[in-house]
């Protein structure tokens, strides 16, 4: 798999799997599932706009890479996230990266995800535009739980899983 940063990436049309995917959890496999591109961002957007609430990460950007990789997506796609990038309106997004740069045609993302100056963009938004296709996928539950990467932080921390984090299910109490 190539992995590219943003400004080096070569502009064709791709079905792009777009959002941070700490761990790349079963819920993030289903985002990426049919996606020949993963758009990600590095560092974890939250440790610029809000670092105060910055997250313990559950994998490295490598160890990121090397899970995608192994789902068969053909190029994973970094944008260096910083304040500048940060200040960047939803509708700028759309423009500049998902239709200027990369030349989407398809475009998946999970249900809670939000981008653009203060989380304005929405799945709603990407649906309305007709350049792409949108897939939004519904978070996923297991054994009654939402897989999500805050969850399985907290999981961690109480000491309460049982597989590894790309596998992810709850430990039976």
């Amino acid at each position: 798999m190539k992995v590219t940063p943003l400004p080096d990436v070569e502009r064709r049309e791709r079905s792009v799997a777009v959002g941070t995917f700490d761990g790349v959890h079963l819920g993030h496999r289903e985002v990426i599932d049919g996606s020949d591109s993963v758009l990600t961002f590095d560092p974890h957007p939250v440790s610029v706009v809000a670092p105060q609430h910055t997250p313990k990460l559950l994998t490295t950007l490598e160890r990121k890479a090397e899970l995608i990789a192994s789902l068969g997506v053909q190029e994973l796609i970094v944008i260096p996230f910083d304040a500048e990038f940060a200040r960047r309106s939803a509708d700028e997004f759309v423009d500049d990266v998902l239709v200027g740069a990369l030349g989407a045609t398809r475009v998946a993302i999970g249900e809670n995800f939000r981008f653009g100056h203060k989380a304005q963009g929405d799945p709603r938004l990407l649906a309305a535009d007709a350049r792409f296709t949108t897939v939004v996928c519904p978070l996923l539950e297991v054994g009654g739980e939402i897989v999500s990467s805050s969850h399985i932080r907290g999981l961690l921390l109480a000491g309460r899983w049982r597989r590894p984090i790309s596998c992810w299910a709850p430990h039976s109490s």
